[in-house]
């Protein structure tokens, strides 16, 4: 169990995409882990999916919501079933390549000052069929550079809870993620590790809405959670675009 990777995945209506995330899990060369499914009342066939796929895995727990959470709440529903030291987490329509897990557990047992590691990653594009380029990465990410920076994506990271201690999603329907990144960095810093092992699948059809989101994000979650004046954290956002 001290070394046990619990891998939270929350989904909704993602039958189309589930069989490759978890088939993805289940190709990694690190073995010790278990996939906590929290559905957020999907109304598709990602039930169905799931419990085929359980028939034969040992290692897969799915859980209901009994009403739509969004996806940060379900992540905290997932913490609260995990009784392990590592966490990850892995969205429904997203995947790893073979070797993912191996390399960020390996950077953390190497790192000790890390309270999380993370690699690079990329996009993928469906309605043009093709692959962005790998994200940057630093090999120390602190506090500081993440206020301004987006190196950081959530199925790219793994925490040490015996690091970080307890933690948990704040209750906003986005940005939830960037807000946890801050509040873990206030403990330690980051390990990043140039390994582009993440695949994040831009299914929206509107990816400027998307960016202009993820600012509004950044601008809220600095003056709301952490105290920031205008000024600062209109600094910051703009920075963060670059």
């Amino acid at each position: 169990m001290n070394n046990l990777v619990s891998i939270i995945t929350p989904s909704f209506n993602s039958s189309m995409f589930i069989e490759e995330c978890i088939d993805s899990v289940l190709s990694q060369t690190y073995y010790n882990w278990e996939l906590l499914i929290v559905d957020d009342c999907s109304t598709d066939k990602t039930r169905d999916v799931v419990l085929e796929f359980k028939k034969t895995v040992d290692f897969i727990l799915y859980k209901q919501n009994p009403q739509n959470l969004g996806a940060g709440n379900s992540r905290n529903i997932g913490l609260k079933l995990s009784t392990s030291r590592y966490i990850s987490f892995l969205d429904s329509d997203d995947y790893w390549l073979e070797g993912h897990l191996m390399k960020l557990v390996e950077s953390l047992k190497k790192n000790k000052w890390a309270v999380f590691a993370y690699s690079n990653y990329r996009f993928f594009l469906p309605k043009v069929n093709k692959f962005s380029n790998c994200s940057e990465f630093n090999d120390r990410h602190n506090y500081k550079l993440q206020l301004r920076s987006s190196l950081i994506s959530t199925p790219s990271v793994l925490i040490d809870k015996k690091r970080a201690g307890d933690f948990s999603f704040i209750s906003r329907r986005t940005g939830q993620d960037y807000a946890l990144w801050l509040s873990l960095l206030k403990k330690g810093d980051a390990c990043g590790i140039n390994s582009c092992t993440v695949v994040v699948q831009k299914t929206d059809n509107s990816l400027s809405k998307n960016k202009f989101q993820s600012l509004l994000d950044v601008y809220q979650i600095q003056r709301r959670e952490e105290g920031f004046n205008i000024l600062y954290s209109m600094i910051n956002t703009l920075i963060f675009t670059m």
